[in-house]
């Protein structure tokens, strides 16, 4: 299903001249944190690149989410229907906020790094600021976890088919 997305996203932005590594750029913005490794994997470009430039759009999606949430949640507190979700959203997030304290930095790296949950970065940005947990390290950890994610994935998309194809 994804890849069908992603074709989709890629002959959409090539129709406007949109070069091939800067559709990667793009799809690595999205919360979908390996769409960009798919898509250029499905285009077969290079890796060092490749990676590079997903690592860079993944990390600018955290950066603007660990420095928006709070302010957006805060306006949603302002909606009737949203203060409602945003409550029980922060509520939960509370309760479980002693297990998390002691490990957030390594917990972060750990859900981040491990490549099965998609959109795991935007999620530990969420939570580290609803958690109000130091934006630096915070940043540091879900960075680390987002490089160690994407070599994984980079490893199953690249180099093991060429490995074994």
């Amino acid at each position: 299903m994804i890849e069908e997305w992603v074709h989709v996203t890629v002959n959409f932005l090539n129709q406007y001249n949109v070069t091939s590594e800067v559709v990667v750029f793009i799809l690595s913005l999205l919360p979908f944190s390996q769409s960009g490794l798919i898509a250029a994997a499905l285009l077969r470009l290079p890796l060092i690149p490749t990676f590079i430039m997903a690592c860079i759009g993944n990390v600018l999606l955290t950066i603007v989410l660990l420095l928006f949430t709070k302010k957006v949640l805060q306006l949603a507190k302002r909606v009737p229907k949203l203060d409602r979700l945003t409550s029980k959203i922060e509520t939960r997030v509370r309760k479980q906020q002693t297990k998390v304290e002691g490990a957030s930095f390594w917990g972060l790296i750990l859900f981040v790094g491990l490549p099965f949950f998609p959109g795991a970065h935007p999620t530990a940005a969420i939570v580290a600021t609803t958690l109000q947990l130091p934006i630096g390290r915070s940043f540091l950890a879900i960075a680390i976890g987002i490089v160690i994610s994407n070599l994984i994935f980079i490893t199953f998309t690249h180099v093991l088919p060429e490995l074994i194809f």
